[in-house]
């Protein structure tokens, strides 16, 4: 044991707070207050606790201020998995949402296992974290139960909720998938497959779209529907591109359910000379960084996931929030519990609905030219490079000109 400068005995040797007033020459509630709330004191009086913080090596001991504030100021989120530009983009959105709010953020990779998921929950509903993001609207029966007892406000993401009380933000995966595959079906393909993998909740409704398109217009066959449950790899792409191939040869299009399969089939595509779109056409989802630099480059769907991230995080914020405002923590009943949301979060929807980008890529004379249906002509390009930045010209023109042209091969 040792004994700090005010004589009391600390059994962990660690500096405390009083020590730090101590330093700065404050009291101890202003210390705490400039460490806690730093818009309620001067700056110089922040200025002098942060230096003493700094010196000391001071680690604030965020279990007691959780029991004496009734908020641990952390945030759960879990995600199925951390290797997948998709969801590390979400967590972007995140970070960025809560880092003025003095949030801390505990990331889960539930690596698609409703087992890991149930062993997360279980471990970080410990900490009493004020708000917990969830991936997709369907979990096990335990992580409902758990949920429910928490109390805690939950926002799902990347999918939208049928229930107007469940809060969540996303797109509709089922209105995408349908989208992308009446776009095959416009330009004349018919004999599209569609390649799924994972065989989350996120492929099945692309693939339930897919389905609807293609009973619409009178083309739906299951043997055009390759679903495999192993995890999305450019190698699997190749391998399942060589399946359709082999098993599906009248088969003129191939829808698959993301990016990374969809770049393993051109792959396999250019080694063994089969010409791309002209003997088949290839379709992705996710819009990847690299998409936009295959040869030819991908159509496919470009999702909003930053700010899926965002919005949900500002959400959940807006609900902590209001619970905060309210009685003080001890009412907040989960959507899981009781269906119901609190009337008002800051005036926000319970439902963030987000719309996709529909990109179609084809390669002509050697260059990228996007085309988009008039609806979504408007729609703000992601800049990513000066393929992206010609692209963009070309939307906001309407036209090739040869200035845009040559200002755009300057910029390669």
């Amino acid at each position: 044991m040792s004994r700090s400068s005010g004589g009391k005995v600390r059994g962990t040797g660690r500096t405390t707070l009083e020590e730090v007033a101590a330093h700065a020459g404050v009291s101890t509630m202003t210390a705490s207050r400039a460490l806690s709330q730093p818009q309620l004191v001067s700056e110089a009086t922040r200025t002098k606790v942060e230096l003493a913080v700094v010196e000391l090596g001071y680690v604030p001991n965020r279990a007691a201020r959780a029991l004496a504030s009734a908020q641990s100021r952390v945030i759960v989120a879990l995600v199925p998995s951390l290797s997948n530009v998709v969801f590390t983009a979400v967590l972007d959105g995140i970070h960025d949402a809560i880092e003025h709010g003095q949030y801390q953020l505990l990331i889960g990779n539930t690596r698609y296992s409703d087992a890991e998921e149930e062993k997360l929950l279980l471990t970080y509903l410990q900490s009493n974290p004020d708000g917990i993001l969830l991936s997709g609207l369907t979990h096990s029966p335990q992580v409902e139960r758990m949920l429910a007892a928490s109390r805690m406000p939950v926002v799902s993401m990347m999918d939208l909720a049928d229930d107007p009380g469940e809060l969540s933000v996303g797109f509709s995966q089922h209105d995408a998938g349908n989208a992308i595959t009446r776009h095959l079906i416009e330009r004349g393909y018919k004999r599209i497959a569609f390649v799924g993998a994972q065989l989350d909740e996120r492929t099945l409704r692309r693939a339930d779209g897919y389905r609807e398109a293609m009973q619409a217009a009178g083309l739906a066959d299951p043997k055009l529907e390759i679903m495999v449950p192993d995890p999305s790899t450019i190698a699997l792409g190749a391998e399942l591109m060589r399946h359709a191939l082999d098993t599906l040869p009248d088969c003129d299009a191939v829808f698959f359910c993301n990016d990374d399969l969809a770049h393993g089939a051109i792959y396999y595509c250019q080694r063994h000379d089969i010409r791309v779109p002209q003997d088949v056409a290839i379709a992705g989802f996710n819009d990847l960084p690299a998409s936009a630099w295959m040869v030819p480059s991908l159509t496919t769907i470009d999702t909003p996931r930053y700010r899926i991230g965002y919005e949900a995080a500002s959400l959940l914020l807006d609900v902590i929030g209001a619970r905060s405002r309210g009685s003080g923590g001890s009412t907040w009943a989960s959507p899981c519990a009781s269906g119901k949301a609190p009337d008002s979060a800051n005036g926000r929807e319970k439902i963030i609905r987000l719309s996709f980008t529909f990109f179609v890529e084809t390669l002509h004379c050697g260059y990228c030219l996007l085309a988009l249906p008039d609806w979504r002509r408007e729609q703000a390009v992601r800049v990513r490079g000066g393929c992206a930045l010609f692209k963009y010209l070309l939307l906001r023109t309407g036209c090739l000109s040869l200035p845009v042209l040559f200002f755009w091969l300057c910029s390669r």
